[in-house]
């Protein structure tokens, strides 16, 4: 018996840097969400913070996230990160996992934008 054939296909020249096109880490975005009006109404930088957890999240329904991460990734105060997470909750991107006071902030990725 024989190895059964991936279905994973590689990416074209002009989306990855990848010589030949294969990439260990990529998220997905369909086009209704690219298209939706909560996707247009975030702020760019709610949406680069939205694109950095899903790529910290690996394809998991829920990511870690911790205040120090987002400003690495977006390059902003903690305000502005504070300001991120709060439109991704009111837009329906995420939903803050209930924690204890010593744990790191744990976010689980929702579908409720498509009712914003």
């Amino acid at each position: 018996m024989g190895r059964k054939k991936s279905n994973v296909l590689p990416f074209k020249p002009y989306e990855s840097t990848s010589p030949d096109g294969y990439e260990n880490h990529y998220i997905r975005i369909t086009n209704s969400l690219f298209s939706s009006d909560a996707k247009r109404s975030l702020t760019p930088l709610a949406w680069n913070l939205y694109e950095s957890m899903l790529i910290e999240a690996r394809g998991h329904p829920s990511v870690i996230f911790s205040q120090q991460m987002g400003k690495e990734s977006l390059g902003c105060s903690c305000n502005g990160y504070t300001k991120c997470i709060k439109q991704l909750i009111e837009k329906g991107f995420i939903k803050r996992k209930p924690r204890s006071c010593f744990s790191a902030s744990e976010y689980i990725f929702s579908d409720e934008w498509k009712n914003y």
